[in-house]
């Protein structure tokens, strides 16, 4: 999927890689000055994970149309804890309550300017003058811990035990609750060829950062940015229980 008009020019693109199930999910919406670049991933062990990613996506870009003033850090985080609470709520055929969770990334575009909502470990990254910057945090048991040990909830013997376990989310869509998340309180301003990069773990867990702006920077177009980082990480993974891997790339006219 390919979007243009006088202000970007956008490219979403994803691979199934070698899961059963496609379960990121990626959108957009543009009008001709502002629009919404939504990517989820659903929880790989989760019963309804790829229902909760696709959930995700279509509310936030629903709340999003029927928004009539400029998106503020509130109208985010209140749409947040809608979906939250909507994907905790999912229920299967048999109206039993299914265990289901989503990562989310969403970047809120106002012309040539930038805010943005995370949660779970799903990234937003800016590429400006041919460097990379990732604007989000991974919402990890690592990060928790390491809130905890500088707020001095914890000491260092549980600080270094649960680094066993510190890639594990900590924050997602679906907890009925969330803990952590990263919002943009103001605007970033953007500069005419600046690049917005959204990207699922899939992504970024095959190629380092470097290589993703490499790709990037050198692409004749954002179409074929998005196939380039997409085709590497998938030839870097296969055969290693290649992930879905999926990336929203905006640039600024």
């Amino acid at each position: 999927m390919n979007i243009s008009n006088n202000y970007y020019e956008i490219a979403l693109k994803n691979d199934i890689g070698e899961r059963l199930e496609q379960q990121d999910a990626i959108d957009a919406y543009i009008e001709p000055d502002k629009g919404i670049l939504v990517l989820c991933d659903g929880m790989g062990g989760f019963e309804g994970g790829g229902i909760a990613s696709s959930l995700a996506v279509n509310e936030f870009i629903n709340m999003y149309k029927k928004e009539n003033e400029a998106v503020t850090a509130e109208f985010l985080l209140y749409a947040m804890d809608v979906i939250d609470s909507k994907i905790a709520g999912l229920k299967n055929e048999n109206n039993i309550g299914i265990h289901a969770g989503s990562t989310c990334v969403v970047a809120c575009l106002e012309k040539r300017k930038l805010q943005w909502l995370s949660v779970g470990d799903s990234r937003l990254y800016v590429i400006r003058n041919g460097r990379i910057t990732q604007m989000t945090r991974d919402h990890t048991v690592e990060l928790q811990a390491r809130i905890n040990y500088a707020n001095g909830k914890i000491n260092y013997e549980e600080f270094e035990k649960a680094m066993v376990t510190k890639d594990t989310l900590c924050s997602y869509l679906g907890l009925k609750g969330i803990g952590i998340y990263d919002v943009s309180e103001k605007y970033l301003e953007l500069k005419k060829e600046d690049i917005i990069v959204l990207a699922t773990d899939g992504l970024y867990k095959s190629l380092i950062l470097e290589e993703i702006c490499q790709l990037i920077v050198e692409s004749p177009s954002v179409e074929c940015a998005a196939t380039n980082v997409i085709s590497k990480a998938a030839a870097i993974a296969k055969g290693k229980n290649q992930d879905n891997t999926s990336v929203i790339i905006c640039k600024i006219k």
